[in-house]
């Protein structure tokens, strides 16, 4: 389960200088690490506000601001040519065939797309073309599945103390992957 943030808790953000960083720390403090989405209402009411802007500096800053919302979680999102793609709709696929705990999905740069998806893996028995013809036959699209190479077979996924996933640790070893 995770967190819908309502369009006043952003706009109230933003009227009062908040960073989103800042947002996010007092909700994982309120409600502990959890997915947090906007719904997607929100995100046109964010973008609609552009257009009432009524001086430079204020367009700047209402441009931006939809940008820092997606940018400043290490996320369980990706957007790549132009599509949010989430992470936990992948990994709930790939739980079917490996079992809880033992996938995590994570965005690496990418030069033509802008990002792409890696996998981070723990199986003695699954391989990465099982796991894409999972993927594929799961109805997801395309864009969303990972290419063979960009998945990783670890020992154990990262951990943080606390038990969740260490989502930059996850990162770190899909950013090793795709520079092998």
């Amino acid at each position: 389960m995770g967190l819908v943030l309502d369009l006043g808790v952003l706009i109230t953000a933003e009227r009062n200088a908040r960073p989103v960083s800042d947002l996010l720390a007092t909700l994982e403090q309120e409600h502990g690490e959890t997915e947090v989405v906007i719904s997607s209402i929100t995100v046109i009411e964010l973008e609609h506000g552009l257009h009432r802007a009524n001086t430079p500096d204020r367009a700047r800053k209402r441009r931006a601001y939809p940008d820092t919302i997606f940018v400043d979680r290490l996320s369980r999102f990706n957007k790549i040519a132009g599509e949010m793609v989430p992470h936990l709709k992948i990994e709930e696929v790939l739980r079917e065939v490996l079992g809880d705990g033992c996938c995590a999905v994570a965005g690496v740069p990418d030069e033509r797309r802008g990002e792409r998806l890696a996998v981070v893996y723990v199986s003695e028995t699954v391989t990465a073309a099982e796991m894409i013809r999972h993927l594929e036959a799961s109805g997801l699209p395309a864009l969303w599945i990972p290419k063979r190479d960009h998945f990783r077979k670890v020992a154990a996924i990262p951990a943080l103390g606390s038990g969740k996933v260490d989502l930059k640790g996850v990162r770190a070893i899909a950013m090793e992957q795709v520079k092998a």
